[in-house]
């Protein structure tokens, strides 16, 4: 929360918070809550407001704020996301004869469909275009996604199972892809305590992933209160909770389980279907110092600041990227 104070007259600083508190105090939503604030002078150091200061209290999404603006302090405000497309060989008879690979940047937005430059329509004919301007047909390995400067920890520390497996807890990585999230479509019974099925997927999650509904049908207007848990080991992610009754198309969104991977199957299908055959399939391989010829960027968007329960992943994604400017990687 930023507070603007201007001086009215007969009244300080301290004065006007004081007063301003107390109306946010009597807010009804406020019941319940025990709040804080804490206002310093920021060039003298001296406390122009105290309440609660020391009562420990959980920042939730307000800690946000700290890392935005150490990001603009420490990365610019002109600082731009870059997500490096590449080869490494040479090409001959329109096969290279090397591999095609990926330097990720920590791009929160990176195929995000939020805005018009990052789209996965955007990303993948920027990426043919590539390819057709090369004259590259085939390749020896395909995809290589170099995560040599990210450690392969998308889960911070003291996350819960019941959040990491839905789009508000998704963890960001050195390669984000869509938002690192998928849509869940769900369908409904008629009647209180019915079982709900899972109707559909958005977008396909490639690979061998099943995904068991244990959700319940509950009375009419009851909300979303649906939960989407990750798998442990092989076992398959379950849906549990319970969504209104007589829903045909209930969405709700989960956090991919590797965003990585599944963007390294987006680009195959996509080469695939523009004729382009691959001669191997190679995953993801931490190993750095390779030799970088650019093809193609995208065309990232700007530093964001905006702080809604989805933009986690743009909180955590900033951290990466800052921890990278100190020289630990994170």
């Amino acid at each position: 929360m930023l507070v603007f104070i201007t001086e009215l007259a007969g009244q300080t600083t301290a004065q006007q918070l004081q007063k301003a508190y107390s109306l946010f105090e009597k807010d009804e939503q406020l019941k319940h809550a025990l709040s804080s604030l804490y206002v310093i002078d920021a060039k003298t150091g001296v406390v122009i407001f105290d309440k609660n200061a020391q009562l420990g209290l959980a920042p939730a999404s307000t800690q946000k704020i700290i890392t935005s603006v150490t990001a603009f302090e420490l990365l610019g405000k002109s600082y731009r996301y870059e997500t490096k497309f590449g080869y490494q060989g040479k090409i001959s008879g329109r096969r290279l004869y090397g591999r095609i690979f990926i330097l990720p940047g920590a791009d929160p937005t990176f195929g995000s469909w939020r805005y018009e430059s990052t789209r996965e329509s955007k990303v993948m004919t920027g990426l043919l275009g590539a390819f057709k301007k090369l004259q590259i047909d085939t390749a020896d390995y395909l995809l290589y996604i170099d995560n040599s400067r990210f450690t392969d920890s998308r889960i911070p520390d003291g996350w819960i199972w019941q959040d990491i497996g839905n789009y508000y807890g998704a963890g960001a990585g050195g390669l984000n892809w869509r938002e690192n999230q998928y849509d869940l479509v769900l369908t409904s019974g008629a009647k209180i305590g019915d079982p709900v099925e899972i109707k559909d997927i958005r977008p396909y999650i490639y690979g061998d992933h099943e995904m068991i509904s244990e959700l319940k049908s509950a009375s009419k207007g009851s909300g979303d209160n649906a939960y989407i848990y990750l798998p442990l080991g092989h076992q398959p992610s379950v849906v549990r909770g319970t969504i209104p009754v007589n829903e045909k198309s209930f969405t709700i969104s989960g956090a991919w389980v590797d965003p990585a991977e599944e963007f390294r199957q987006r680009v195959l299908d996509t080469l695939q279907k523009a004729g382009l055959i691959a001669l191997f399939d190679v995953k993801n391989i931490n190993q750095g110092g390779q030799e970088f010829v650019p093809i193609t960027k995208d065309n990232a968007v700007l530093f964001h600041t905006v702080f809604r329960r989805h933009w986690i992943l743009l909180y955590t994604g900033s951290i990466k990227k800052v921890s990278i400017y100190m020289g630990k990687p994170y």
